[in-house]
């Protein structure tokens, strides 16, 4: 590929570039979309899973809005005092959360957001609110499937779950089960069997944490537990699963201390 002689590329470089690392990102998760679904034959078509596309898409969603939630309080926790009040420039700036009964809870929005900004509890607490929202939101929709076939990257979330629910967790009392539903994402495409990003569920983590001490938000967040994609919306659609990032480490582990906090939900079945 020539370049200009600035050493960039014109328009029409930078298209075919482009081009070319869709087309192979596309291949990519082809294969991996192959590698949990099993390859479609003329005996054997591609089926369409609706309930599990849509529980993958949940998942997704909930990854990427941790990415969101995680950007904006990296950009308010840098905020000082000149430039949050250029952000809020109106007068007497209000945030609001809506009442059932139609009214609004107002707050001083300036105030909050320098709170934000100055208060470590705060920051520090943000993350772990998201993910643990996620992981029941996640766990509640695959449990109205029965999750699904039961492979070992859903029982993983299973587990996650019910210690979330179980005051930040684990709560293992069925260990034999664990041997007829075993519970890790060693078989998640790209499969790297000594990596970091292996996780497994095991008797001896009974009454550990969960979040962060068994897992971090970066590995929660990228979506490791959960496979590329689980079925393409409807037969005639193209395979197009929503690209995950895999790569290899994780910058942050996130606070080692775990989760202050009291029971969540009424889960009272262990795991």
């Amino acid at each position: 590929m020539s370049r200009r002689s600035n050493g960039s590329l014109d328009a029409g470089q930078i298209q075919r570039r482009d081009k070319g690392i869709f087309a192979h990102r596309r291949d990519r998760e082809q294969r991996a979309l192959v590698a949990v679904l099993g390859a479609p034959t003329k005996n054997k078509p591609m089926k369409a899973n609706q309930a599990a596309f849509d529980v993958g898409q949940l998942a997704q969603d909930m990854a990427d809005g941790y990415a969101a939630h995680s950007a904006a309080m990296t950009i308010i926790t840098r905020l000082d005092e000149k430039t949050l009040n250029r952000v809020t420039w109106w007068n007497e700036p209000v945030g609001t959360a809506p009442c059932k009964d139609g009214t609004e809870w107002s707050f001083d929005l300036r105030g909050f957001l320098r709170l934000a900004s100055t208060k470590p509890v705060i920051a520090e607490e943000l993350p772990r609110v998201w993910l643990t929202g996620s992981l029941l939101a996640v766990g509640d929709a695959l449990e109205r499937h029965s999750y699904f076939d039961r492979a070992p990257e859903l029982e993983l979330v299973r587990h996650l779950r019910n210690g979330i629910a179980h005051g930040n967790r684990f709560d293992i009392r069925q260990h034999d089960k664990l041997k007829k539903f075993p519970a890790h994402n060693r078989d998640v495409w790209p499969k790297r069997p000594n990596s970091t990003m292996t996780f497994e569920i095991t008797p001896a983590l009974d009454g550990q944490r969960v979040l962060f001490d068994f897992m971090g938000p970066g590995y929660i967040s990228r979506n490791r537990i959960l496979p590329n994609s689980m079925a393409s919306p409807s037969p005639s659609a193209p395979i197009q699963p929503k690209r995950v990032d895999r790569s290899e480490g994780c910058p942050d582990h996130g606070n080692r201390n775990g989760a202050k906090g009291q029971k969540i939900g009424n889960d009272k079945t262990g795991s």
